[in-house]
C-alpha cells in the first residue's frame, strides 16, 4: 500500500506499507475533573480516572467502580471485560460487608446517576 503524508520538516512524503493502522488519539471525558470531584476519585496525570495498579476497576475511593472511557484507552473487549467487572462489584462487595436492604449492617449508598445530570 502506498502512502503519501505531510510531515513538518520534510514535507510531503510517499512510502510503501505491508500493513497499515490508523487508529484515534483518546481523550479523557470532558468533564472528567467534575466526575472525579462528584464520587470523590483521583485523576491520573493524563486525566483519567486513577484505579489499583492490580484491579483497574476499582478507583482511588473504596466502594467506587470503573468502566469506559473515564478508565482510559482500552479495545473493545477489554472494555466489555471491564463493564462486566464493574457491574459485578457492588453486589460482591456488599455480600461481604453483609450490608442489605433488609439486614442489619452498614446500609448501601445508592447514588441514582441516570436521573440527574452530573
Amino acid at each position: 500500500m502506498t502512502i503519501r503524508y505531510s510531515t513538518p520538516d520534510q514535507g510531503v512524503k510517499e512510502e510503501e506499507f505491508d500493513l497499515v493502522v490508523l487508529g484515534v488519539g483518546l481523550n479523557p471525558p470532558r468533564d472528567a475533573e467534575r466526575l472525579a470531584e462528584t464520587f470523590g476519585v483521583e485523576l491520573t496525570p493524563h486525566g483519567f480516572c486513577k484505579t489499583h495498579p492490580t484491579n483497574p476497576i476499582q478507583t482511588s475511593r473504596p466502594g467506587v467502580f470503573i468502566s469506559g472511557a473515564f478508565q482510559g484507552p482500552m479495545d473493545i473487549p477489554e472494555s466489555v471485560v471491564a463493564a462486566s467487572g464493574a457491574n459485578a462489584r457492588p453486589g460482591n462487595t456488599a455480600r461481604r460487608s453483609g450490608s442489605s436492604a433488609g439486614k442489619a449492617g452498614r446500609p448501601l449508598q445508592v447514588f441514582p446517576v441516570r436521573s440527574q445530570r452530573l
